[in-house]
């Protein structure tokens, strides 16, 4: 039997947060954004994310948040930078959605860092 252990809530990330954390993570973006899967990079991505935490926490004045809800924040960046390309596969011509626009610098730059995954490859075999 697995005892579920409910999180505590913690309050919403504000602009400045979220620009501290990429900040801070896309110093670290070689360590992150390695797509290697073994057990050496997973534990070495997971002391980054404790050494991200830390910093982070020493920089605000809010309520300390641990390296996992920093890692759930990074991750849903990235998924909402995603979300609209793969949205017009879906809408079956239905009304054309934004592509997403980089609110600040950090956000320009993990885009440029992710985005072979937003675009996708160009194909140069078009007719």
């Amino acid at each position: 039997m697995s005892s579920s252990i409910k999180r505590k809530r913690s309050y919403n990330f504000s602009f400045s947060d979220k620009e501290l954390l990429l900040k801070i993570a896309l110093s670290r973006k070689a360590v992150l954004e390695n797509k290697t899967s073994n057990a050496v990079t997973w534990k070495d991505k997971e002391k980054c994310w404790e050494n991200i935490a830390i910093e982070f926490n020493r920089q605000t004045g809010g309520s300390p948040r641990d390296g996992n809800s920093l890692k759930i924040k990074y991750e849903n960046i990235k998924k909402s930078m995603r979300c609209p390309k793969s949205a017009l596969f879906v809408t079956s011509g239905g009304p054309a959605l934004s592509i997403h626009e980089p609110s600040s610098e950090y956000e320009a730059e993990l885009f440029r860092t992710i985005q072979v995954s937003v675009e996708g490859v160009p194909c140069g075999l078009d007719s």
